[in-house]
């Protein structure tokens, strides 16, 4: 396969080369914001939560005085994990030129980690007015400034012990991973335990260390094991980067608390005399030490399935207890242990509470069985599991059985370990460093149900980023902990057994054809635009993660399509002979970017001794090994894992290693997982730019003298020294002696320009270049002679300058640069397609159309006639201007008071039928299109706010050359309404539908159409809105189609007055569905500007509301605003629609479906009860029926709805709080404990006459009451 890349190279070159000097330039004309510094890092506390964030400040930007369009650009490169790589520009956020600090949040800029060092840059930049129009002049990186965001914390008790995982994030820096301190302490401050000594990097990972990396959540884990039973702790893990990094300081970190339990355990210890069993109850006890004098132990019994236990036996200062059961006794008792620790001194004791209950059944320490690995679950729910489906090149799944108690009950109280290996020496002892689990507790996500009855059946584990057609032993061992008597105490303590191991051997599918990588083309391979991306010895390049492709049967290779040409592709038939086979290319997060660098000449070396004397390089010469023994060694690249949602796709990274003044050849190759190589890509040329040197060079004549065409000149370049001047001679034929031109270089216009050009040249003739370098009078020989041959003549560039210098009732003035050798020619029309025009040759820089209509649109364009080539430019720009009004109101002018003007835009100034209608087609798109292109800001903005008097509905026409450009360059476009802001991302409505509407009408422009209020919609009876109505219609102009998808949602903003005053879930917008309905969008709120905005699916209707039942004015003030309470957080579906009397009494039904609206859950009236009993809420089916309501059953079910959102045991203690209610009989025994808990709590309050009234009926108002303090108890609202 050939493929000749000359020049692609040469375009290479000449992009390398530019990229060079702009960075000279830049760096002299605009400096960085100076002192750029983190200036405050901590956390925020706010009503509902606790917030990392970060303040960045640097000194003003100084800007020269012409600069326009001024922005300060931050960057963050994140340091990557598992690497230290940075990852250049992962975020990037654009602020005005007068930015001076930017705030950073775990929220924003979107896309931000926990638990990752970021080193923020700052760079300014403005547009700059030139010759050629306009140039954006961009500063260097500022100096950086490095943070840590928050670090996620979790912790949990390991089953059957009080031993504390403690779970963060793995972080990492450029030099590997950073150090920790895990600061731990008792919450209640009767003991301090032992410091845990700090964490260092270099221990992490090592297979004597005690804290496990977690890889495939990127988490650390450590296992505490000193924790006492029935405490709760608090912890905090503080990290220590190096002192380059700010960070939260240790004070400022808030801690995570976890209680341990009192562990209780029961064993069967003989039998009396009548055959009576005996049993022991033991459990781990409170260590007086030296705080506490007595401990009291309160055992609780319950029997059978009685929820409300009773004080069975107060035990003082032991840890177990016998108990005797009677042989024919047939109930079922369990047990539960809380206890009161006296202080030396103090009347009331400290209590300890446990949540352990333990059923009276022998539990023998014992080694459990190890794990019953299988290869499928026939019976799984939803559909069967087999190992084979799982299995692939990359990943597998791995089945187990699940274990069982000697009652065949699923025994919950085993952990795994599990290692993975690759050498089978490790699996019968394997090392610490391979475990890639410990203590796993086997959640939701791991069970396997059964289809049949909905029982957990078995656990799966599934494995990533494996390698292909590799051997792996997949290790696992069961764990179960006991307590047991202490070998060296005289107390319980727990100790874990351990199964023998079960092994798995996993071979994973080798790799097809198919899954080698593509080779990425040019683009998306590429040198970064930035300016600072080529220096003396680095060069900055960029490539796509994701990009379209087409494949070229000649190359055999895949190619870069944009998403346009794609799209056109996919279009066509299948049998259409110009179809060709299409993909879209994504690389993998963590596959690799391996740079290769040659030096141009070594390579063109290697070919001309190979080919003899081939002056030209191919595609597959990259691949030879004669071409990559001379490779400068790169850094390999991870692929970053970037969001697949984001338009920008692409990331930087580096060569290094190369020397100034140098060309050099560069590609890259991909590498998956297992280190297969894709083909090299395409190849580019880039050359460093000229680092002086200071060591005097004696005279040599240069022999890389180059030179770019083009039609009446050349620009020679080569290499130079310092203060070396050199002498050009040029001529039409190959001789020296005859040369026609000469030219003397002196080495300072060398330094500022690199290149010399050799101008009045002929067109497209053949000349030859010689070359001697001068230094002190001493001169080298000429060079051998560079044969150029320039170029045709090419069509003149349109007139510089064109715009107004006057404007009168009849006359326009218009002026442009004038140049000598040109003739120029004004087109002038009062349409802008430009019918009927007039074409007047024009001179001097200036012309006067006079003869004109006062108040009336004019438009005009200038064309340059080259006279030596006889060659006519394009035109520019169109400009458009109106003349000024007359003061005779007759004189058929007529009212042209624009809100809005721009070229490219048609503004009227009157309505049709109450519609203001602006537009952008025919040839105002186009001249729109280049203002677009000409802009450098990401946003285009339309202001529509202010439309004329009377207008009801603004519409907005665009051609689809509109939508297209902005598509192309990853524009939004931003269109502020009289009722809000409508923000349009890129490619929102290029669907197929448009497509084969733009193919079968040959054009198409799209109508977009806005009504407020839109009295067309009615808000639902439970909306309490927060805006007018408003409509947003999209349509194909001229089809009388609507646009019936999006690819991307629209934002849309809505302005809410006084929204500070609403919490984020209590407000949203809300869209109509096609059925009619009334439904939620995903919603962000802007509390600074007072402002929500909604992502619609679909175009339609839109408000800002508050959703909720409305009490009426009769409703209590205290009731109504228990109502408004609930609702700031909950959707009580149950009342939507109805209404509400707060006096009437209400069934058990009602009440239960206001419980699983808070929860909240999914129900409907079928299966309501069936959910309600296995969340725990209700006994069983039959317990919530259409009857009413009493107080106390109500109470239980309040109560139970606590338990289940704090799974806390409920122990009515204080006794003060209840025993002076007289009608506390009249409650049902089985809701009375929980009667007396909400009692106690403040749930259920009773009058000055010792009455609750537990049998009376409850109301709907009082219960809301009730509901919302138990919400208040549970920390939810």
């Amino acid at each position: 396969m050939k493929k000749a890349i000359t020049w692609i190279l040469l375009m290479a070159i000449l992009t390398g080369w530019a990229g060079s000097v702009r960075t000279l330039a830049d760096t002299v004309t605009l400096q960085p914001p100076q002192h750029n510094r983190v200036s405050d890092i901590g956390y925020t506390d706010t009503s509902y939560s606790n917030e990392w964030y970060a303040s960045l400040k640097w000194d003003d930007a100084v800007f020269p005085s012409e600069a326009e369009e001024k922005y300060i650009q931050l960057g963050f490169n994140e340091v990557a994990y598992g690497t230290g790589r940075l990852i250049t520009d992962a975020l990037t956020v654009v602020l005005p030129g007068s930015a001076v600090e930017y705030g950073v949040t775990e929220y924003y800029p979107e896309g931000i980690k926990n638990g990752t060092i970021y080193q923020s840059t700052v760079r300014s930049s403005y547009v700059a007015p030139s010759a050629s129009g306009q140039t954006r002049v961009t500063s260097h990186r500022s100096n950086p400034a490095k943070f840590l965001t928050g670090i996620n914390v979790s912790l949990e008790l390991i089953p059957g012990t009080n031993h504390i995982k403690i779970k963060w994030d793995d972080v990492w820096d450029t030099g590997g991973r950073i150090n920790y301190r895990i600061l731990i302490s008792d919450t209640k401050g009767f003991t301090q335990p032992d410091p845990i000594p700090d964490i260092t990097a270099a221990e992490i990972g090592r297979s004597d260390s005690n804290v496990t990396v977690n890889s495939e959540e990127h988490k650390l884990e450590y296992i505490y094991t000193a924790a006492l039973p029935g405490r709760e702790y608090s912890i905090k893990v503080v990290p220590l980067p190096n002192p380059d990094v700010a960070c939260v300081s240790e004070e400022e970190i808030n801690p995570v608390t976890i209680k341990t339990d009192i562990l209780l355990k029961a064993k069967k210890v003989g039998y009396t005399s009548e055959g009576d069993i005996i049993w022991e109850l033991f459990w781990n006890p409170i260590v007086k030490g030296s705080t506490f004098t007595r401990v009291d132990y309160e055992l609780y019994r319950y029997t059978n399935n009685d929820p409300e236990g009773q004080l069975y036996r107060l035990i003082p200062d032991f840890d177990s207890y016998q108990i005797i059961i009677k042989k024919d006794d047939p109930a079922t008792y369990s047990f539960k242990i809380d206890a009161k620790a006296y202080v030396q001194g103090s009347a009331a004791p400290v209590e300890f509470r446990s949540n352990n209950k333990v059923v009276l059944e022998e539990q023998i320490p014992q080694q459990p069985e190890a794990p019953n690995i299988v290869d499928s679950f026939p019976d799984a729910d939803p559909a069967p599991l087999y190992y084979e489906d799982y299995l692939t090149e990359s990943s597998a799944s791995i089945f187990w059985k699940v274990p069982y108690t000697g009652k065949g009950l699923v025994d919950n109280d085993v952990t795994y370990d599990i290692y993975l290996l690759k050498n089978i020496r490790d699996v019968s002892n394997p090392p610490s460093n391979y475990k890639i689990a410990s203590d796993l507790s086997m959640g939701e996500a791991n069970q396997i149900k059964s289809i049949k009855t909905g029982a957990v059946i078995g656990y799966r584990y599934h494995l990533e980023g494996l390698e292909s057609n590799t051997t792996y032993y997949f290790v696992i061992y069961a764990k179960k902990n006991f307590l047991v008597e202490s070998d060296t105490e005289d107390y319980m303590v727990s100790r874990p057994y351990i199964s023998n191991q079960a092994v798995k051997v996993i071979i994973t599918e080798p790799d097809t054809g198919a899954d080698r990588p593509v080779a990425p083309s040019s683009p998306p391979f590429a040198i970064s635009s930035r300016a600072d991306s080529v220096t003396f010895s680095e060069v900055e390049l960029v490539l796509e993660k994701r990009w379209h492709a087409l494949f070229n049967k000649e190359t055999d290779r895949w190619e870069y399509a944009t998403v346009k040409e794609y799209n056109e592709n996919y279009l066509l038939a299948d049998d259409d002979p110009g179809k060709r086979e299409s993909t879209i290319v994504e690389y993998p997060a963590g596959w690799k970017v391996v740079p290769h660098v040659v030096r141009y000449n070594d390579a063109l070396n290697v070919i001309r001794m190979r080919n003899k004397g081939r002056e030209n390089i191919t595609y597959s010469d990259l691949s030879q090994p004669d071409i990559k023994a001379f490779e400068i060694p790169q850094q390999t690249v991870p692929i970053p894992d970037i969001n697949p949602d984001d338009d920008d796709q692409s990331f930087f990274f580096d060569v290094a290693g190369l020397t100034h003044n140098t060309a050099y050849l560069m590609w890259v190759t991909i590498e998956n997982q297992n280190g297969t190589s894709s083909d090299p890509s395409d190849a580019i040329i880039v050359t460093t730019p000229v680092d002086i040197s200071e060591i005097p060079v004696t005279p040599t004549v240069p022999g890389d003298l180059r030179g770019v065409a083009g039609d009446t000149f050349v620009d020679l370049f080569w290499s130079f020294s310092k203060d070396m001047s050199y002498e050009i001679r040029g001529g039409t034929t190959d001789d020296l002696s005859a040369a026609s031109i000469t030219r003397q270089v002196t080495y300072e216009e060398l330094k500022n320009s690199t290149f010399c050009r050799i101008e009045d040249l002929e067109a497209d003739t053949v000349y030859y270049f010689w070359i001697k370098a001068i230094n002190n009078g001493i001169e080298s020989v000429f060079s051998n002679p560079l044969a150029i041959t320039t170029q045709a003549y090419a069509p003149p560039a349109p007139p510089t300058g064109f715009g107004i210098e006057n404007v009168t009732e009849e006359s326009i003035t218009y002026l442009w640069d004038s140049k000598a050798g040109f003739t120029y020619y004004l087109e002038f029309a009062e349409n802008s397609a430009f019918k009927d025009a007039s074409l007047l040759e024009v001179s001097g820089g200036s012309h006067t159309a006079s003869g004109l209509i006062a108040n009336r649109r004019y438009y005009a364009r200038l064309y340059a006639l080259e006279t030596k080539t006889g060659l006519q430019s394009v035109p520019t720009r169109t400009i458009m201007v109106v003349t000024n009004k007359s003061k005779n109101e007759y004189d058929g002018s007529y009212d042209l008071n624009e809100p809005v003007a721009g070229d490219g835009l048609e503004i009227p100034a009157g309505l049709e039928d109450g519609v203001w209608v602006v537009s952008s087609l025919g040839d105002d798109a186009h001249v729109l299109s280049e203002r677009i292109r000409a802009q450098y800001s990401p946003v285009l903005k339309l202001d529509l706010s202010k439309p004329p008097k009377s207008t009801n509905t603004v519409r907005l026409n665009l051609e689809s050359t509109v939508l297209e450009v902005l598509s192309g360059l990853k524009k939004e476009l931003y269109i502020k309404l009289p009722w809000g802001q409508v923000l349009i991302r890129p490619d929102s409505f290029q669907t197929n539908e448009y497509y084969a509407l733009k193919n079968r009408n040959g054009k198409l422009a799209i109508s977009i159409e806005s009504v407020s209020p839109a009295s067309s919609y009615k808000p639902s009876s439970d909306m309490q809105i927060k805006t007018p109505v408003s409509s947003l219609k999209v349509s194909y102009l001229n089809i009388n189609a609507a646009v019936s998808e999006l690819i991307r949602p629209i934002r849309v903003e809505l302005p809410v007055e006084g929204l500070k005053n609403y919490k984020q879930e209590e407000i949203k917008a809300y869209s109509m569905s096609k059925a009619g309905k009334w439904y939620a969008l995903p919603t962000f709120h802007d509390y600074p500007n007072s402002q929500i905005a909604g992502e619609m699916d679909s175009p339609g209707a839109i408000v800002a509301a508050a959703w909720g039942v409305k009490a009426n004015a009769e409703v209590p003030a205290y009731i109504s605003a228990s109502l408004d309470k609930i609702q700031s957080v909950f959707r009580l579906k149950s009342l939507e629609g109805k209404s509400f009397n707060y006096a009437s009494s209400m069934t058990q039904k009602e009440a239960l479906r206001l419980i699983m609206d808070v929860i909240p859950a999914d129900y409907t009236s079928f299966d309501m009860n069936e959910k309600a009993v296995k969340a725990g809420l209700i006994k069983s089916v039959s317990d919530a029926s259409d009857a009413y309501a009493r107080r106390d059953k109500a109470a239980g079910m309040l109560v139970s709805l606590y338990k289940f959102k704090t799974r806390e045991s409920i122990e009515p203690n204080k006794l003060h709080n209840w025993a002076q209610y007289n009608d506390l009989p009249k409650a049902d025994k089985k809701y009375l404990q929980a009667y007396q808990f909400a009692l106690e709590n403040g749930i259920i309050r009773g009058n000055g006459s010792g009455m609750t009234y537990p049998d009376r009926m409850i109301n709907w108002g009082d219960f809301l009451v009730m509901l919302t303090r138990t919400l208040e108890l549970c920390g939810e609202i």
